[in-house]
Formats: C-alpha cells, structure tokens, sequence
C-alpha cells in the first residue's frame, strides 16, 4: 500500500478557500493545493484523437515509480489522488513523453519514521511538447459534415503517411471526464446506444463492400477483356471491361475474378494494402479487423472453405472486414501506386516505416488505368458517385460501396427492411486527390447511411476541400 493522499474535494471555489483558511487550524492534517489539470479548447473535436485523462490506479502508479526508479514501500507519492494520466489516444500513446519526470527529496527518518532532516533534493523535468500532424481545419470540416451521425473519417497526407484528421462520432467532452463528470452523466454516455466512447476511425469493424474492388489483381491481368455482365442493375451494364466494371460497380464482374482467384494468393495480395494488418505507429488499441483466411474459418467456425467465400472476398464482402484507419491507409496505397508509409499523428516521427509493396504483372500504366476508373466513379456520367462533380473544383478520384447489413432478393424487401433504422445498409467511400498527382487521401463511413456515393461521398469531398491548396 501507498501512502497516499485522500482528495475531499476538488474545483474550489473562493469563498470556499477562504473559508478553510480561517478555519484550517482545526484540521492540522488538511491542506489545499494546486493541482494542474488538462484542459482542451476543443474537447468534443479531438475525444478519440487525442483522448482524456483521468486519475492514476495502484497497477499504474506502481509502473510509475518503477519506471522512474522510485522505490514503492519507500516512497510518499504527494500527488497520487490528485494525478492524471493518458488513458485514451494520443495522451495515453504518449504519456511518459508529456508527464516527464518527478522531482525527488530523500529523507532521513527516526526510528518511529519521523522526518529528521532532508538528504538529497532532485528537481523535476518538464514533459515535453507534442506536436500533431492534425489539421484543425480539416477536423473540424469532417466533425460537422458528420452531424453527429455514427461514423468515422480518417484523412492522410499521403507522401508522408501523416494523419490530418481522425473524427469518430458521435463524440464527448474530454474536459468534462477528464475534471469531472458526475455518475449520473456519465453512465448515461456509458448506456447511450451510439457509444461515443467507442473510437470507430481504428477499432470499428466494417465490410469494405465495393471499395475493394480497385485492389482485386484480375485489374491487373485482364485490362482489354470486354463481356456483357449483369449486376445490380436492372437491365445489366453491357458490355464490360475492367475500367467500367470499377466506374458502375459491377458485382458480377468481380464475382467472376474473384472465382478464378486462388483463395491464398488473393488473401496475400489483400494484405499487401493492409487489411488485416496494424497500419499506423501511434494510434490507441487499433484493430486489425478481419482478413479471413480458410484456416480462421476452421478454428472459428468449424467449417471448410467455399468458393462462394472466395467470390464474397472480391466485393468485399463475408468475412472480411476493415476499419476505416485501414481504408485510409489503402487509399493511400492506390493513390501512390503501390507505396505508403506506416500512420502517424506525430510530426517527424523518426520510427516510421517505408512500405513498398511488390504486385504481380503490374506497371506504371496499370496504375495509371486504375486512376482513371477511380477518376471515372466521379466524372462518368455512368459513375456511382457522379453526384459530387459539382462539389469540388479539382479531381478526385474515388471508390464507394454500400455494406449490406440484410440480405434482400428485390428493391421492395428492402423498402420493407428499411423501415429499421439499424437494418439499413452503411455507406462507404475512399478518395483521393486532386489528381494526377494526389496529396490526399480520405475515407468515410456512415452507419445506416445507405449510399457511399450520395451520403458519404459529400463529407469526403469536404474535408478534401479543405486540405486541398494549403
């Protein structure tokens, strides 16, 4: 056990100060003292980016001490009620760099382990200063484009793998858990059905749905191929190539690719664009979602590999899932033609790693290709994102989808579906841009939102806006 201190009360006011020490000798083992506490000017902007912090445990303080050679039985902690640490984001990713190192005083001590007279003084050392590649413009583009609707943005820089804005909504005051939240307050955040405290940018789990697409290799094997293929819509699309089989999201196109694909070199290919895999340095408790594999599938499920597993893989679809820190880093894979640098929120981050991934059959003219029919989702008069021309000046290029929740046999069963709100499909979309030489690159995804194209698509094309030119 510690000898610690015991808080009464904290946030005093004046007159309650004043009153004390008029008072104060009467509780000769009482005191007021200051303490620092962190406050954000922007508390509700950056929760799951730069996170909270809150007061220290026994297991942290003991790792505390140890860390900074601190002897536990021995040591009086004066702050110990009273200090904070990173819990969450970047001040919990980041806490020994920004708290620094305690001041220290050695005591002789009697017999009855009363102070004799002090032995050694060590002052204290500063933390240090942190400064994030977030761009307060961008953030706050993305956080009201959002409208507190459940989702998540994540924007890069792609050249330097810098994340310049990460907004997971809805969201909370860090001030208000950092320096005091009542119980009632904050078991209503605990119970509230949107879990704003759940960080959707890296811990949410999401069917990439169609956004896949521009990544399965057949791109890259059958670029003339021309059949007529029929798919979500009525009618079918005609004859289709590759380049237009990305324009309109063509589902069958890519079940047939996908068919022909061996299941372990489409999952090694897949994970080459970091799905499945920690993509960024410093964010806090990122999952690696699910890339599925046949043997997952055995151990999880009990069950062999179907070819129709295969087939779900190359629309993104089935086991497979993504969240949108990793759909952010594999549009910057696009964008940069199969290169990209290891995320971070930190500037000049010395530990960052280069990653050029090797595909197979592939050129500077199929990256180029691929461009193009991103290019077109937004430009072609066929694409399933044209909506979002008139919203920007420059070019983008772009892939959305639409993650199917339920599973519907016509339009009318899913108008009847619908009608719950948690049954409707979420909208997804990656971009990037201006092209032909991107800087950014960006990810979205709404919940229930429907359509990646008219419902995310507009708060990508915002928050690019707003970083596009600086």
């Amino acid at each position: 056990r510690y000898n610690r201190e015991l808080i009464v009360k904290k946030n005093l006011s004046r007159e309650e100060i004043a009153k004390f020490e008029v008072r104060g000798y009467k509780f000769p083992n009482a005191f007021i003292d200051v303490r620092y506490s962190r406050y954000n000017n922007y508390p509700e902007l950056f929760s799951h980016a730069v996170g909270y912090v809150g007061g220290v445990n026994n297991d942290e303080l003991a790792s505390i001490l140890n860390s900074q050679s601190l002897p536990q039985i021995e040591t009086i902690f004066k702050y110990s009620n009273g200090f904070q640490i990173g819990k969450t984001g970047l001040e919990s990713t980041y806490d020994q760099i920004l708290r620094g190192r305690f001041g220290k005083k050695i005591f002789e001590v009697d017999a009855r382990g009363r102070f004799v007279e002090e032995r050694e003084f060590i002052k204290p050392t500063d933390g240090e200063n942190l400064f994030t590649t977030l761009d307060i413009e961008a953030q706050q583009v993305a956080y009201d484009q959002m409208d507190n609707r459940r989702g998540a943005v994540v924007a890069i820089e792609i050249d330097s793998g810098s994340i310049v804005s990460y907004v997971s909504t809805p969201s909370f005051s860090t001030n208000a858990i950092s320096n005091g939240i009542s119980s009632r307050a904050f078991n209503a955040l605990i119970q509230d059905n949107d879990k704003p405290f759940f960080d959707r940018a890296s811990q949410g789990r999401y069917s990439p749905a169609s956004t896949i697409k521009p990544a399965i290799p057949g791109y890259f094997i059958l670029p003339e191929d021309q059949r007529v293929y029929r798919g979500w819509r009525e009618g079918g699309h005609g004859n289709v190539n590759l380049n237009k089989a990305i324009i309109v999201s063509s589902n069958t196109f890519f079940f047939s690719l996908a068919y022909k694909s061996d299941i372990n070199k489409l999952i090694e290919h897949l994970s080459k664009f970091g799905f499945g895999k920690k993509v960024c340095a410093d964010c806090f408790n990122p999952d690696k979602a699910l890339l599925p594999t046949p043997e997952w599938k055995m151990n999880n499920l009990n069950f062999g590999w179907f070819k129709g597993d295969t087939v779900n893989l190359g629309v993104g679809q089935g086991y497979l899932s993504a969240t949108p820190l990793q759909l952010a880093y594999y549009s910057t894979v696009l964008a940069n033609k199969g290169t990209s640098k290891e995320l971070s929120f930190i500037h000049e981050k010395q530990d960052i790693k280069n990653l050029n991934i090797q595909l197979n059959n592939t050129d500077d003219l199929d990256w180029k290709r691929l461009h193009q029919s991103m290019i077109g989702v937004i430009e072609s008069p066929i694409g399933t994102a044209k909506r979002l021309q008139e919203l920007k000046t420059y070019t983008v290029a772009a892939k959305s989808g639409t993650v199917e929740l339920v599973s519907t046999d016509t339009k009318e069963d899913y108008k009847i579906i619908r009608e719950n709100e948690g049954n409707r499909d979420h909208a997804i979309i990656i971009a990037f841009g201006p092209m032909p030489n991107p800087k950014y690159a960006v990810s979205v995804v709404i919940e229930n939102g429907e359509s990646g194209g008219s419902v995310a698509g507009p708060v990508a094309i915002a928050v690019l806006n707003s970083l596009v030119g600086k």
